[in-house]
């Protein structure tokens, strides 16, 4: 009679081990699937993209160097789309040449990001902006560049502000 007991409990045993291993293959696969993440559409590294109502575009007189600049303040629909798609692409490898400018992104009047770029040059043109800390780099399309290009054109440096000494 013990024989018969013991031999159910091996059974019973092995019975449960064997549907414990199904429930865990099992429970690892729909995790699996669960967690795969797609595509949106939209950076989340820079979630307020559509949002951008205007720019103002700074062209470095030399790269690298923002102390002269010109600038053009823009609200042209066309350019903002450009570089919002640009910009919610995929990220790329870290790109080393010097940045040609910057370009603060506004909504509501309130400047929300700076992005960086390089453009003149067709071996190496970025995009780059900083969150928290890292660097993310993102490739510049052929019309981004034109526009660019073309806006420069109008582009003004900025007005003298000459210094008033205060009245004693």
């Amino acid at each position: 009679m013990k024989r018969r007991i013991i031999g159910t409990l091996k059974e019973k045993v092995s019975m449960f081990g064997k549907l414990l291993l199904i429930v865990l293959v099992g429970l690892s696969a729909v995790l699996a699937t669960g967690c795969k993440e797609e595509k949106k559409g939209l950076n989340p590294l820079m979630a307020d993209l559509d949002s951008a109502d205007s720019a103002e575009i700074l062209y470095f007189r030399t790269p690298d160097s923002s102390r002269y600049f010109t600038y053009l303040p823009t609200r042209d629909k066309a350019f903002l789309g450009e570089l919002i798609s640009n910009l919610k692409q995929d990220t790329v490898p870290p790109i080393t040449c010097m940045k040609e400018g910057k370009i603060y992104l506004f909504k509501n009047g309130e400047i929300f990001n700076t992005v960086f770029f390089r453009y003149l040059d067709k071996e190496c043109r970025f995009l780059r902006y900083i969150k928290n800390g890292n660097l993310f780099h993102y490739a510049l399309s052929e019309p981004l560049q034109a526009s660019l290009e073309k806006l420069k054109t109008d582009a003004k440096e900025p007005a003298v502000v000459e210094h008033i000494p205060a009245e004693n």
